[in-house]
Order: structure tokens, then C-alpha cells, then sequence
């Protein structure tokens, strides 16, 4: 398992948390912990996974979606989110 923390910034709406919640489990992807605000109709969330290591480059490969940007950086359990 690798250590993934995805970012998420763009426009605010209904079930876009959710959305990201499923994409992490139908990769087979726990979420550990996350943050999450909203600020003048802009979503922005920051989520760590613990995740199989073939999800990991696949999320490399992660950039701009319809729904906002999205980024995933590798991390290693002495820099987890507290």
C-alpha cells in the first residue's frame, strides 16, 4: 500500500465529496483522514488514502477534470496529516 494525499479545488456542489469517496473505494483506497472548506462557492478538500500501488501511478496521472483541479502527491507514514 502506498500513502496518496489528493487535493481538490473548484466549484462547489452537491455530492462532490461523495464522488470522491467512491472513486477512492472503487480503487480500493481507505481514507485515512481529510480536510475540507468551502469559500466563495469553491470547494477545496485535501484527502490522504492509503492505496494499492498500481492506483498510485494511476493517480500520477490525475490533472484537470470538468469538475475542478485535482492532484495527488506521494507521502511516506513519517509525513502523515495530523
Amino acid at each position: 500500500m502506498e500513502s496518496l494525499v489528493v487535493t481538490v479545488i473548484g466549484p462547489d456542489r452537491p455530492g462532490l465529496v461523495s464522488m470522491l469517496s467512491d472513486r477512492g473505494k472503487t480503487h480500493g483506497a481507505s481514507w485515512e483522514q481529510s480536510r475540507m472548506a468551502t469559500l466563495a462557492g469553491q470547494f477545496a478538500g485535501i484527502v490522504h488514502f492509503q492505496v494499492p500501488a498500481r492506483v498510485y501511478r494511476s493517480a500520477m496521472r490525475a490533472g484537470r477534470s470538468p469538475s475542478g483541479r485535482v492532484r495527488a502527491e506521494r507521502c511516506s507514514t513519517e509525513q502523515r496529516m495530523e
